[in-house]
């Protein structure tokens, strides 16, 4: 990764991730294998763990953000809406529906790490299935989710 950047513009030059993102290879592919959904499910914990040893919680934990590498392995990214462990900030309703932990949906409970485990979990599900746990769009996640 390198920024360049001249009177005008700021770009970043990052690594070329030439097999998309991880949403399109469950889509083509799966629903996976028992095999290669713990390959991948390894490398979103590996990810996981990164970030949260370093105090940051993804809060969208989903298979679109993570993009399939040149070797195969994922690599996480979309962090926009990461926000420090601990902090004061509007954990409310940030995410993707069908991958937000029921805490995240309630009044004033407290939340941290486990958001993104519950996400992860719901895409380990989807990619031995082909589908998510929760039928979910963001109006009907105001009011009741559907969950299978």
């Amino acid at each position: 990764m390198a920024a360049v950047s001249d009177t005008t513009n700021l770009s970043l030059v990052l690594e070329l991730m030439p097999h998309g993102n991880f949403q399109d290879l469950i889509d083509r592919f799966g629903p996976l294998n028992q095999i290669d959904a713990c390959f991948y499910y390894c490398n979103i914990v590996c990810a996981i763990g990164f970030i949260h040893r370093h105090g940051l919680v993804s809060r969208d934990i989903k298979p679109a953000n993570f993009l399939v590498g040149h070797d195969g392995y994922l690599v996480m990214t979309d962090l926009g809406i990461a926000e420090r462990e601990g902090e004061g900030g509007s954990w409310l309703l940030k995410g993707t529906p069908q991958y937000m932990a029921p805490e995240l949906i309630q009044q004033g409970y407290p939340v941290g790490r486990a958001v993104d485990w519950w996400a992860s979990g719901v895409v380990l599900y989807e990619m031995l299935t082909q589908t998510t746990v929760c039928l979910a769009t963001l109006d009907s996640f105001r009011t009741r989710s559907r969950c299978l």
